[in-house]
């Protein structure tokens, strides 16, 4: 009677023993990712850095179907595409722990600045487009001894004109 017991006591010692050593061993250190700048603005053509919270692979792409994203490589250094207007692209990472993690930034490239004649040949036209939200400024010394005026119609156009 008393070996019934005991081998009843070890086999229910043995079960408590291998359900608590398997919900331990099974549990994995969730992964996260961010990338940064968050968002970014960039120059036609120009090139930026990029930086994710931990290993990561690199991929960009384009809002508009069939534009050109530009290019970004194993490091993040991203080189915008060379666009007449603006144009977002996204710039994602991806995990290289766990490819189900991915963290994105948005890219804003910004078109050339254009400048145009007028009437008046002292008078040129210089216009740069700017995402909303966005402002422009700026500071040219060598028309300090003439009058320019900056124009906004609401929209995201600023002109200057010089004069």
């Amino acid at each position: 009677m008393v070996t019934g017991k005991f081998l009843s006591l070890v086999c229910f010692l043995m079960l408590v023993l291998c359900l608590a050593g398997c919900g331990s061993s099974s549990h994995k250190t969730p992964v996260t990712l961010a990338v940064s700048p968050q968002p970014a603005y960039v120059g036609s053509g120009q090139s930026m850095q990029f930086s994710a919270t931990s290993a990561a692979t690199w991929a960009v792409s384009s809002a508009t179907a069939g534009a050109s994203a530009g290019t970004i490589d194993a490091q993040g250094n991203f080189t915008a595409p060379t666009v007449t207007q603006n144009t977002t692209v996204t710039v994602t990472a991806t995990s290289t722990s766990d490819s189900t993690v991915t963290a994105s930034s948005t890219v804003f490239v910004i078109a050339p600045a254009t400048v145009a004649a007028t009437v008046n040949p002292q008078v040129a036209r210089f216009t740069i487009s700017v995402p909303d939200g966005v402002s422009a400024q700026g500071d040219d010394q060598s028309f300090a001894d003439v009058g320019h005026e900056i124009k906004h119609d609401g929209t995201t156009d600023t002109t200057n004109e010089y004069k």
